[in-house]
């Protein structure tokens, strides 16, 4: 009884669309030579315009002027619609009826004999909004999310949302490391009397700069994630030992390295490095 249960699942999950606003992302005309099988005609003998909806889903049904059944092909319907038509209903199993104009992607109506691809925007995953080592802290509408690579990957607004940075939860500390440096603020030269008044407790400090010089996955991770500032330099907010007088330094890869002491105004060991900030968690 179970196996055929699980059988039966299997065979109508496919026919169900994915539970999330589905929405048109494109109509524009495909440049298919329309001949053969793809001829229907009208019943004043026009040859029907004729759609491809992307939609890799069974058990849709459309409305409108029709002419004869839409096809299901491996990953896309063809539909045939009259001349002259101006919209179609798509009926998605799960969904709500969804109405298309064709006036909304800048086609008044259909042509004759034409095929057109209509497309939609991929659903977009839920995100969490519980922070993991790791995870992209991003923001939308006031709410503060956190995704993983494989999440990110799949969200198709991307755009919609404000990447803060990447969430660090490790040996005790929590905090997000900002998704973008602040090298163009200040030039070549950075001295810390310059770089504190700025930036203040949103320099890291030591503890955290230890964790980002040690967590080796943080570069490959960022880089997923689509950004290539991190894994190079840290200031930290610690002051350097007493005989370097009143500086800070930054760290590189396992080497704490001293880099424009106040008391050396004029010298220029930045060698470009940006300062990354972070915030709490």
């Amino acid at each position: 009884m179970i196996r055929h249960l699980l059988i039966l699942i299997a065979v109508l999950l496919p026919s169900v669309c994915v539970k999330a606003d589905l929405k048109p992302q494109s109509l524009a005309p495909n440049g298919d030579l329309i001949y053969g099988n793809l001829i229907r005609k009208d019943l004043n003998n026009i040859d029907a315009a004729v759609v491809r909806v992307k939609l890799p889903v069974q058990g849709v049904k459309f409305d409108g002027d029709l002419i004869g059944e839409p096809t299901f092909d491996v990953n896309e319907y063809i539909v045939w619609l009259e001349a002259g038509c101006r919209m179609m209903e798509i009926k998605c199993p799960g969904e709500n009826t969804l109405r298309i104009y064709f006036e909304d992607f800048g086609i008044p109506s259909l042509e004759s004999r034409t095929g057109y691809d209509l497309t939609f925007a991929r659903p977009s995953v839920k995100l969490s909004t519980v922070p993991r080592h790791l995870s992209l802290a991003v923001e939308r509408d006031g709410t503060r999310y956190f995704a993983t690579t494989d999440d990110w990957a799949k969200v198709s607004d991307k755009d919609s949302y404000n990447i803060i940075g990447i969430a660090i939860i490790q040996s005790g500390e929590r905090f997000i490391l900002a998704w973008e440096d602040e090298y163009d603020k200040l030039g070549a030269y950075k001295c810390f009397n310059k770089v504190y008044p700025l930036y203040g407790d949103n320099i890291p400090t030591k503890a955290q700069a230890d964790i980002l010089v040690a967590c080796s996955s943080l570069r490959n991770v960022a880089q997923k994630f689509g950004s290539d500032n991190y894994g190079n330099f840290y200031w930290t907010r610690t002051e350097c030992p007493p005989s370097w007088g009143e500086c800070n330094y930054v760290f590189c890869p396992g080497i704490p390295t001293e880099i424009n002491c106040a008391d050396r105004e004029g010298e220029d060991n930045s060698s470009n490095t940006g300062v990354v900030l972070v915030y709490p968690l």
